[in-house]
């Protein structure tokens, strides 16, 4: 059963593909294989802070880095 975490990661994941039209144009804008896309949309994995960022520049920030991967961002009161 995926975590909450990745669970959220597949679901922008997705918007990602929307955005950009395919598995295969977010795969050639990130710089890796569609399989690659495929793992991330379906398998239980989390997506690495470096693909994180990748997806994020694809989509011009529209899918970012702290939506994907909110583990590795700090909450503070200024952006809470």
């Amino acid at each position: 059963m995926p975590t909450k975490s990745t669970a959220k990661a597949n679901l922008h994941v997705e918007t990602a593909i929307k955005i950009l039209g395919s598995q295969t144009a977010l795969a050639k804008a990130c710089g890796v294989k569609q399989g690659n896309v495929w793992n991330w949309l379906y398998r239980d994995k989390k997506i690495t802070l470096e693909n994180a960022f990748k997806i994020e520049k694809a989509t011009k920030g529209k899918v970012t880095q702290k939506d994907m991967r909110p583990d590795l961002f700090l909450e503070t009161e200024e952006t809470a």
